[in-house]
């Protein structure tokens, strides 16, 4: 069983070290259980990869199968599929774990893959090739850049509370979820940005909630 036990501004705990001392526990209780633990501990200081929400981020899970993989996705998707590796014996070094990995994903085999686990669960494939059949908003907002530069920083919790607000989330159990709300990040860390750029779409059928949500993200870059 392996762990990705996340930190930072987007996560329940907020630092390396509070994350170790889970992730410790978390270990020692597998222990007791006679379970093999491990855990990897990651940051959720920034959004990982572009898609915040639900239907959003299955194109992006889709896209990541077909090779268009964002560079944080890629490292921590790979890292944990490494660690099983590890763990089982079947790759010792990294660079044989993501060389085959590389080759799964270049030969079309995980997509394949994926398609085999939606087909099981009655799903419909054909949302690989066509992504309007996925739940689409209503509305499209794009939030542009108020100044030239480079991006710094993307507050992840802010970008939360913002996908929250446009009803990809839940403020209590009975609340129900849009399946369609979401945020594509245009640019992310380190990227230039000029004034007026859009630097992220959002995605809603809650008009009321667009101003706010804007603020959210402008105030995460």
């Amino acid at each position: 069983i392996i762990l990705d036990v996340k930190y930072g501004s987007g996560a329940f705990l907020k630092t390396p070290e509070e994350a170790q001392k889970l992730s410790e526990v978390m270990v020692e209780v597998g222990k007791r259980l006679n379970r093999n633990i491990c855990a990897v501990i990651s940051s959720m200081n920034q959004p990982l990869g572009r898609a915040i929400g639900n239907s959003v981020e299955i194109q992006e899970v889709i896209e990541f199968l077909k090779g268009n993989m964002e560079p944080d996705l890629k490292e921590i998707t790979f890292t944990l599929a490494q660690t099983a590796f590890e763990k089982t014996g079947k790759f010792a070094s990294k660079e044989e774990g993501f060389k085959y990995l590389e080759n799964l994903i270049s030969s079309g085999a995980a997509l394949e893959k994926f398609k085999e686990i939606v087909a099981s669960q009655n799903g419909d494939i054909s949302i690989c090739d066509d992504y309007t059949k996925l739940p689409q908003a209503s509305v499209k907002y794009e939030v542009k850049s108020l100044k030239d530069g480079f991006v710094k920083n993307i507050d992840a919790l802010k970008v939360a509370k913002a996908c929250k607000n446009l009803g990809a989330g839940r403020e209590k159990k009975s609340d129900s979820i849009d399946y369609s709300a979401g945020i594509y990040l245009t640019q992310k860390y380190g990227e230039p940005v000029c004034k007026g750029e859009t630097i992220a779409v959002l995605y809603t059928n809650k008009q009321d909630a667009i101003k706010e949500a804007e603020a959210l993200v402008i105030d995460a870059f």
